[in-house]
């Protein structure tokens, strides 16, 4: 799914990929992380200031196509989805890194999350990489088993949590019902 793309459909297929001709895949995360640190950059002044920022990250991982930056390809025991998780979690680490750099760190929530449990593909990861993406829970994506809907839901704030503290409930189904806001008080 990276350039170049098919510019005219050919006969007997079902048609094209429907992006710009400049679109890579490989790139979409290196730029969705480079947007976020340009904007915490540029934000931090205010932010210190008593004016507060929101920043919606929606990276494209975990889901398909996994398309890997070719800095990362290569680089996990865990093939193309390893190396795609792998540059994520740099992504991730850009972002948190920007916050820290921008001296803004310490007072602002880091809420990271996922839509749904592991992609179809976690039978192929288990069997072959010995990976399981569902930890030990039955099911995927698009199926009605725990795996398909278990997330991950991590908080960070070093000014209003306390590190290392965990809490099994059902916190996201709280966030779901009440703004962000009334729950922090």
């Amino acid at each position: 799914m990276t350039p170049p793309y098919i510019s005219e459909r050919k006969e007997g297929t079902s048609g094209w990929v429907e992006v710009a001709p400049s679109f890579n895949d490989e790139l979409v995360l290196k730029t969705f992380a480079d947007k976020a640190v340009d904007y915490i950059s540029e934000s931090a002044a205010e932010s210190k200031s008593g004016k507060p920022f929101f920043l919606y990250l929606p990276l494209t991982s975990p889901h398909l196509p996994h398309c890997t930056h070719p800095d990362f390809q290569g680089q996990s025991n865990c093939g193309n989805y390893g190396d795609f998780m792998e540059e994520t979690d740099y992504r991730i680490g850009q972002v948190l890194e920007a916050l820290k750099s921008n001296g803004i760190e310490e007072n602002t929530l880091v809420i990271f999350s996922s839509d749904n449990g592991a992609e179809t593909n976690y039978v192929y990861q288990r069997e072959k990489y010995g990976h399981y993406s569902s930890f030990n829970f039955k099911g995927g994506k698009r199926d009605i088993y725990e795996g398909g809907h278990r997330v991950p839901f991590l908080m960070r704030w070093p000014n209003g949590i306390q590190a290392g503290k965990s809490q099994m409930c059902p916190f996201a189904r709280r966030i779901t019902w009440l703004p962000l806001p009334i729950l922090l008080g």
